[in-house]
């Protein structure tokens, strides 16, 4: 008869999931949390780039260059 109470194996196991579980759901929201806050910041630069490229352009060397391209044609 042993005279010590035998361990349980699934102790250690239990002790990974109470901590590893709550440590991935929180890595996970403040990940998210970030990756929105990036896209935020790009949708926001995006439309500053569209807001400045509107509007009529005098003198544009673009528009000069593709001038001359269709008048030696």
């Amino acid at each position: 008869m042993p005279r010590r109470k035998a361990k349980n194996p699934m102790m250690p196991i239990g002790y990974a999931w109470m901590i590893g579980l709550p440590a991935g759901i929180i890595g996970f929201l403040l990940t998210k949390r970030e990756v929105d806050k990036n896209r935020l910041k790009q949708l926001k630069v995006r439309q500053r780039m569209r807001m400045s490229n509107e509007g009529e352009y005098e003198g544009s060397r673009y528009r000069q260059h593709k001038e001359d391209l269709k008048q030696e044609r």
